[in-house]
């Protein structure tokens, strides 16, 4: 997921290179205001766009076609579209858009503050947090040791981010 997104938003992350024009970060040979940048910018804007918010609403729209087959069968049946949620308790059909949340997140503050590696450090350890507290609250996993180890790696994320955007 996330390598697909990022690769879409990849133009539009520009930085000054070392012979002081300002190229992509992740293909340096492409300068920011050349042709095949602006040709390259509104495909991978677009790209990133769509598969962000159409995966996310894919997600939501099935996490909702199931509650309202739980609603109708009195909580019985979840519905044709359980196939889609069934690794996740199914109290907690909600916790795959907080996971596409977190990856977007995690892959638009690196794109739209570049420059500035203390404070996506700091914005990157809160997302991680989030995602920790996230897991502690709704328990999304059926068998606990998976549950540990997303909140524990979660937790390191924040810990080692947090740390790196404090020392700037």
């Amino acid at each position: 997921r996330r390598v697909l997104f990022r690769s879409g938003l990849a133009p539009a992350t520009c930085a000054m290179g070392p012979n002081e024009e300002l190229t992509t970060v992740r293909f340096p040979h492409l300068l920011c205001s050349g042709g095949e940048w602006r040709a390259l910018l509104p495909l991978g804007v677009l790209a990133a766009a769509g598969y962000g918010v159409l995966v996310l609403a894919v997600q939501y729209a099935i996490a909702l076609r199931i509650i309202g087959s739980l609603a109708a069968s009195g909580c019985t049946d979840p519905g044709p579209w359980y196939f889609a949620v069934r690794d996740y308790r199914p109290a907690e059909l909600v916790f795959g858009c907080a996971l596409l949340t977190r990856d977007l997140a995690l892959n638009l503050v690196p794109t739209f503050i570049a420059g500035d590696g203390a404070w996506q450090s700091l914005l990157l350890s809160y997302a991680s947090l989030g995602h920790a507290a996230a897991v502690l609250s709704l328990e999304p996993f059926v068998d606990n040791a998976n549950q540990t180890m997303e909140w524990l790696s979660a937790g390191a994320v924040f810990a080692i981010l947090n740390l790196a955007g404090a020392l700037g």
